[in-house]
């Protein structure tokens, strides 16, 4: 139900009407995260447009909303949506506008890392289960992926990222 907002933000130019639709997405994210569910592969896609964008306004509202997703006490959100969540904060990383929002999104990619490493075994091994392999990470559906077993999958999404 949100992929509007994604078809939205790909195809304006106006620095305006993506403003609006990633206010719009915040509050959803303030009032309404727990309904959220299906609909944060489309967030997540969302804030990796705006990651490329010129605007550093577009950009660090993109990452700051990206940001308050994950945390210490967002650990069943970050292992249910583990693979959009790292794509999208990698897109900060790779972007090559804003080095101030590469640098922090370099330390966000930690925090994910700490996040997942905290998760235990078996409650990955769940996460994995329900891991896609249409999922938004390119080496996700690589064959040395696949051969791994699902639960270590869930970390390919970061390793991707040092390639």
């Amino acid at each position: 139900f949100l992929k509007p907002f994604q078809d939205l933000m790909a195809a304006t130019a106006s620095l305006e009407i993506k403003d609006l639709i990633l206010n719009c997405l915040g509050h959803m994210i303030q009032s309404r995260a727990s309904s959220i569910r299906s609909g944060w592969s489309s967030l997540y896609k969302v804030f990796e447009l705006a990651a490329y964008d010129r605007a550093p306004t577009i950009a660090r509202t993109g990452y700051d909303l990206v940001c308050s997703t994950i945390g210490e006490d967002s650990s069943q959100h970050l292992r249910d949506h583990h693979v959009s969540c790292v794509a999208c904060v990698i897109a900060y990383v790779r972007q090559e506008h804003h080095e101030s929002i590469a640098l922090s999104a370099c330390d966000t990619l930690l925090l994910c890392v700490k996040l997942l490493h905290d998760v235990e075994p078996a409650e990955l091994r769940d996460a994995a289960a329900t891991f896609s392999p249409a999922a938004p990470s390119a080496a996700a559906t690589d064959a040395d992926a696949a051969d791994l077993p699902a639960h270590e999958r869930l970390w390919w999404a970061l390793v991707e990222c040092l390639s």
